[in-house]
């Protein structure tokens, strides 16, 4: 299985972003793992965020860092 690490932002980074709160975990059913750009943590399992058509800030549910899919913003 794929692993991306996701790209950091600061809070002030994602003005009008809808976020997501990842929580312990979140898990898909097909595609690549995504890691936290702050602390490293697989905080997304098995999930192909780059189809989402609309850009999200993902928050990790260890570090509460704000993370975008590489490529965006």
């Amino acid at each position: 299985m794929a692993e991306i690490t996701m790209t950091p932002i600061e809070p002030h980074q994602a003005g009008g972003l809808d976020i997501v709160e990842t929580g312990v975990s979140m898990l898909g059913i097909e595609g690549p793992d995504w890691r936290c750009g702050h602390c490293g943590r697989v905080m997304i399992t098995s999930m192909k965020l780059d189809a989402i058509k609309v850009m999200l800030a993902y928050k990790c549910g260890r570090c509460e860092g704000l993370n975008l899919v590489p490529g965006q913003g």
